[in-house]
């Protein structure tokens, strides 16, 4: 089994902003707090920016990955078992692209190797952030999921992961990924105990 840090392509991806912005809103979907009780996905508006660069299927967001509609079409499917989705208008796009869909990725471990795992310290001392992930394997028990990041002062936000062996590459969401001609992510190695 592999394990990758998924992480966007920001140069040609569509930043995705509310029209509205509510800090608190914006706070629980990178803590990974369920939105189903908070969002209203019929009263949220948003704008994508214009950019003359090659769109891709996924656009730089407000949660931890919003997919244009190719993509959840595609990949949605495999994800929903780890998250919750929120199907959004977006204002100033037109129908293949009036809707993005913003994925809320609840799926949280903490796979962390202790001593093998290289940490930043605050100024008190306390672990801070990790600089260098290092996971123990039989800690991986899903192939889509989120691990804690940041600093409980400062906030903490969730990074999102994907196997690549733990289950069959027709339900995996790494290998349906690869295999679709989406564009908008990129997959980091991480290493394993």
């Amino acid at each position: 089994m592999m394990v990758y840090k998924i992480e966007c392509e920001l140069n040609g991806m569509r930043e995705l902003r509310p029209i509205k912005f509510d800090f608190e809103k914006q706070k629980n979907w990178f803590e990974g707090n369920p939105m189903s009780g908070i969002f209203n996905e019929k009263e949220e508006k948003f704008i994508a920016a214009q950019l003359k660069r090659k769109y891709m299927d996924f656009f730089n967001g407000p949660s931890t990955l919003c997919l244009g509609t190719r993509a959840f079409e595609i990949i949605g499917q495999s994800m929903s078992k780890y998250g919750e989705f929120f199907k959004v208008e977006i204002m100033n796009l037109r129908e293949p692209d009036k809707y993005a869909f913003l994925y809320n990725l609840t799926t949280i471990l903490n796979p962390f190797h202790p001593s093998k795992s290289l940490w930043s310290f605050d100024y008190k001392g306390n672990k801070d952030r990790p600089i260098h992930f290092v996971f123990k394997k039989n800690k991986i028990t899903t192939p889509l999921f989120s691990v804690p990041n940041g600093h409980i002062e400062y906030g903490i936000y969730w990074e999102p992961f994907c196997t690549d062996g733990l289950l069959p590459p027709e339900e995996e969401f790494y290998h349906i990924y690869q295999n679709s001609g989406l564009k908008g992510l990129r997959f980091k190695e991480i290493e394993l105990t």
